[in-house]
Parts: C-alpha cells; structure tokens; sequence
C-alpha cells in the first residue's frame, strides 16, 4: 500500500467529511483512511501495526472489512476509494499508464505493460510465506519487495524515487529486506514439475521364487513370466506405501528353456507441489486506482506415470 493522490478535486461535502475524519482520527488515536470520492469513511482502514510514515508518506498494507490484509500489487496507482466487493484469482496482471503525485515529491506517470509467469510466481511466494505479519516493518518490506519483483521498465522511475525516498527517511533496513526477500523468492518460487519415479527391483531369493520391491506412490504392478503370491499377474497397491510382494516363476511355461526371463511393469501416481504463477487480486472499479493482491499460496498437484519395465 502506498497513499497518492489523484488530480481530482474533492467536493465541499466530501471536503468536510474529510475533516471530519481527521478530527476523529485525532480523538481516538486511530489511523483511518478517507478516500477522494467516497461517500463515508473508506472499508479499508490503514492499520497501524502495518503502517509506517516514512516522513509524510505512508506506505504498508491495507485492511479489509473482513479482516484481510491486502498489498498493493500496481505502484504509482492512485489510493482505492473504497472497498473492491470481490476478488478474482488471475495470472496475468493488468497494464496501466497513470499521473500520479504523493507526499514525497513525485510527480509523474507511471506505464506498465500486462504482467505474467514469473513475477505473479515470485509475488505469490513472497505474500504466502512473509505477508501475513502484523509487524510494520515488516509488512513495508514485503510491500517493497513486490514492486521490485515487478521488474518493469516504466515504474522504475517511481520506484527507485521512492526507495531513495525511504532510505533517506530511516528506512534502509526496510529496502534491504525487500531485496533479500525479492532474491529468496527468484531463488526457491518453482513451478510444479513431476517428479522422478524410483525404479521397481527385482529380486531372487530361491531357484523359482524372489522378491519385488516397490517405492511409494506404486498403484499398480504387473509381471510376466511369473505369478504374485496371491497367484495373479496384476496387483492393485491402495496404500501408497513402499513395500515388498513375492513372486513365483512359471518354469518351462511353454516347454524347455534354458533362460526363463521375468519382467515387471507398475504404475505410480506422487504428488509434486509448487507455486503457480496466479495472485488472488481485487481489482477497483475505477481504472487509476490500485489493484490489491493476496497470495493463492502453493499447490500439490498429482502426477501418474508408468514405471519402466524390468528384467530378470
């Protein structure tokens, strides 16, 4: 979150109501946010626990009706005037081209292409694992790693002002963790890839008889030139687990041989998790107002496949 102003004039009405607000804002010692445009005091509340004013702007997250803590997703976009009603998961974010002006002297526009793949990954990965915090500081970290993570060329005029902006105000130690948790998501935010079945062994332990091993994940399993235990060529496994069944080999099956070749085949379904590249956004009706975002967190996904054939 960050507070901007837009270049719209207030009306007298709402000019009161803003003082209004103010006034009470001083009474009770509460920080409440009172949008240009709104009817009444705004669903979003800046919370101080999550805020910090970094001389005269104001940076953190914001909080919805419901609870939620929500971060701003778009820089340089103009302050929500109220409460967006609903939420959508996405994996691409929007282009937009604002003029915007705030507290630290910016005055300027901020244009950005559509956004997708792997900053919404790295975002994700950084509000899942480190923006659910009730500490300020770190709420403004997170908040600035997410615009670094943005990586796009028409919003780094804004943001590098900004950084300088709260460097300069006491707040290196805020920048210099918005860049270490920028470096840990490009470093560990990964796609969900299949994993690498562990391969069937085949065992003998007597003239006719041996043993098969099987990994975890195995489902089914299949043999030929040889029976399982129970006396079938296919068995089902429900447990997921690894383990062991023995075999029996049908010697001389179809007459005299010398070699009696046995061979096994099995079918495997493991979960492998990763983070998509989605966010959870809550997008203003309004088209120079900020989109809000939340995490949709990682994701376990099932893969199945068949393991390769064995021979003994």
């Amino acid at each position: 979150m960050h507070l901007v102003t837009s270049t719209r004039r207030p009306s007298l009405a709402r000019s009161r109501l803003a003082a209004l607000a103010f006034a009470l804002t001083i009474a009770v010692g509460l920080s409440l946010a009172l949008f240009p445009g709104s009817s009444a005091v705004a669903a979003f509340g800046v919370t101080p626990g999550r805020m910090i004013d970094f001389a005269g702007w104001t940076v953190g997250t914001f909080q919805r009706s419901d609870g939620r803590f929500l971060y701003c997703v778009e820089p340089g976009a103009v302050t929500p005037a109220a409460e967006e009603p609903s939420s959508a998961v996405v994996d691409e974010l929007r282009g937009y081209s604002i003029l915007t002006s705030d507290a630290t002297g910016w005055s300027g526009t901020v244009s950005t292409n559509p956004l997708s793949g792997e900053p919404l990954r790295r975002i994700n990965y950084v509000l899942s694992n480190h923006g659910d915090t009730q500490n300020a500081d770190q709420a403004v970290a997170v908040q600035f790693a997410i615009w670094l993570l943005r990586d796009a060329p028409g919003e780094a005029a804004w943001l590098n002002h900004h950084i300088d902006w709260v460097e300069r105000a006491g707040g290196a130690w805020h920048i210099d963790e918005a860049r270490r948790l920028a470096a840990e998501a490009i470093e560990h935010a990964r796609p969900s890839t299949p994993p690498t079945p562990v391969e069937l062994r085949l065992q003998q332990s007597g003239p006719s008889t041996g043993v098969l091993a099987y990994p975890a994940g195995t489902t089914e399993l299949s043999i030929e030139g040889a029976t399982f235990d129970d006396g079938s060529r296919v068995i089902t496994v429900t447990d997921g687990r690894a383990g062991t069944v023995g075999w029996q080999a049908e010697l001389h099956h179809e007459g005299w041989q010398r070699l009696h070749p046995i061979s096994v085949t099995g079918r495997w379904t493991l979960p492998a998790s990763g983070w998509p590249a989605q966010l959870e956004i809550f997008p203003s009706p309004v088209p120079s107002e900020q989109t809000l975002t939340w995490s949709v967190g990682p994701v376990s996904e099932p893969h199945t496949g068949a393991r390769p054939r064995q021979r003994h």
